[in-house]
């Protein structure tokens, strides 16, 4: 049997916002497990930003599984996309994920939460058992956060840590979470939920693919975060942090 061998980078697709400027917004879209960046065209993703002429880059990131289970998603995702759009000069970055997709921009929050300006989560997958039972044996995830880290703890847990003092830091990114009401993953949503104002937090009927996923980006978008975000990145000292 073979095996694939693992990308060097991350494979990256572009939809630019004008073909004569850069936009002011970049967009990162991250996929859930055993699909594909290019699922984010076919279901309609890219087009409904552009019906809305948002003005913002996207990008289409690709999670190869080998970047998660090697623990080097964040690496990869910093050093191939994040490290030189702030290079190029956006203002407001933006991660966008599904599934396991938002997952992994929640674990670049946990380390570089500063480099961004908001995260949307559909249906975000809340990790392993490994990581979700000590926060209930604790009592939920304030009491385990009191807990010392331990050596072998890895992304999971800084996504949890991260989640658990969201609430107490006055500059974080902006957290909208959606998701279907019989989500299979729902328990451990809802867990997230409890740590986000219920303004930033939408359920919907349905279980965890690319309909319930299609209805809420449009709800997001909807919400108009993203023009709320273009606006406010234009005043001093409210850009990206290189």
């Amino acid at each position: 049997m073979t095996t694939s061998a693992r990308p060097s980078v991350m494979r990256c697709l572009e939809d630019r916002w004008s073909d004569h400027e850069r936009a002011p917004m970049l967009l990162v879209f991250l996929q859930g497990a055993y699909t594909t960046p290019e699922d984010f065209l076919s279901h309609g993703f890219v087009a409904q930003l552009r019906q809305r002429r948002i003005a913002a880059d996207v990008i289409l990131a690709d999670v190869n599984p080998l970047f998660v289970s090697e623990h080097i998603i964040v690496e990869r995702l910093h050093q191939d996309v994040i490290a030189p759009a702030i290079q190029n000069g956006y203002d407001s970055i933006w991660l966008m994920g599904v599934s396991l997709g938002a997952f992994c921009a929640l674990a670049y929050a946990a380390r570089h939460a500063y480099r961004l300006q908001g995260l949307c989560l559909l249906s975000p997958y809340p990790g392993t058992q490994d990581v979700l039972r000590p926060i209930r044996d604790a009592g939920g995830l304030k009491p385990w956060a009191q807990t010392p880290v331990q050596p072998t703890e890895d992304e999971e847990h800084a996504v949890w840590r991260w989640l658990a003092d969201y609430d107490k830091k006055i500059q974080q990114p902006q957290l909208w979470m959606g998701t279907g009401d019989k989500d299979r993953f729902l328990a451990g949503q809802k867990m997230m939920a409890g740590q986000l104002p219920s303004s930033q937090v939408h359920y919907i009927p349905g279980d965890h693919g690319w309909a319930e996923w299609e209805s809420l980006w449009q709800m997001f978008l909807n919400q108009g975060l993203l023009n709320a975000s273009l606006e406010a990145a234009v005043q001093p000292g409210q850009g990206v942090i290189a």
